[in-house]
């Protein structure tokens, strides 16, 4: 789905970048930018406990050459569909 009309404005407004994905966690007040960072922040705050589950399990979201080649192939896939308007 889009970004609601206003949003790109809003967050820079809050951080000085237009940059996605940008993360808000109400429930403990942390806010930060890059996706990896996210990933390990979601795993380690709201995951089971680390030793309950092989980390190697994440690497098609933490290993970065995969995540940007498969969204690559993905946008292209769809056509650029984020480029339309």
């Amino acid at each position: 789905p889009g970004a609601r009309a206003g949003f790109s404005d809003e967050l820079f407004e809050r951080t000085g970048r237009r940059t996605v994905p940008y993360l808000i966690d109400p429930n403990t007040n942390v806010e930060m930018f890059e996706s990896g960072d996210q990933i390990e922040y979601l795993v380690d705050t709201y995951g089971p406990p680390s030793e309950t589950f092989d980390k190697k399990a994440l690497w098609p979201i933490t290993f970065t050459a995969f995540s940007v080649y498969t969204s690559t192939i993905a946008t292209l896939a769809r056509g650029l569909a984020g480029s339309q308007r």
